[in-house]
């Protein structure tokens, strides 16, 4: 009696989770940030999560600084091109922004948060052949609201560039 060969099984369905560290410049000032993302696929389609953050830059404003980082998550949609143990992928992503401002050695420091809407785009090139997925990636995001930094007391704002451009480096899984 002869037995049936083992079919090969497709996984219609791939999951993904991981963690990056970018550079970002926004036109004015660089900075470093952090960041998670979860993607699932099916196919060359991926619906991804993304979470990012920065940590605080500055700016001249007036006789002192003033500092911002922002906070940003949302959903969005994406492609992916997979080869032998290479992928690439392209993401948009609509994302829900928080930007924290705060005043550095000013006479009145005040903190102010401000929240906003911002369109992100990635693109990863990464080695996919493993569970773990190192990779590289570039991407810019745009915020609406234009936001600007501004002394109470005075007349002194700076407006703080709507463009981010961001590059970094990452690790995800592969589940």
């Amino acid at each position: 009696m002869k037995l049936p060969e083992k079919a090969s099984i497709a996984r219609p369905w791939q999951g993904e989770v991981g963690a990056h560290a970018f550079a970002i410049y926004d036109g004015d000032e660089d900075g470093v940030g952090l960041g998670v993302r979860a993607d699932l696929g099916r196919g060359p389609w991926l619906a991804s999560v993304l979470v990012e953050g920065t940590f605080e830059r500055e700016q001249p404003l007036g006789s002192g600084r003033g500092a911002y980082r922002f906070l940003r998550a949302g959903v969005g949609l994406g492609v992916r091109k997979q080869w032998s143990g290479v992928f690439w992928d392209v993401t948009l992503v609509p994302m829900v922004d928080r930007l924290s401002l705060a005043g550095k050695d000013l006479l009145t420091t005040q903190t102010a948060t401000s929240w906003g809407f911002a369109i992100a785009g990635q693109t990863r090139l990464g080695f996919g052949g493993w569970r773990l997925r190192p990779f590289l990636f570039a991407g810019a995001s745009y915020r609406i609201p234009g936001e600007r930094m501004t002394i109470s007391d005075r007349e002194v704002k700076v407006q703080l560039s709507a463009l981010n451009i961001e590059a970094g480096l990452g690790i995800s899984f592969r589940i």
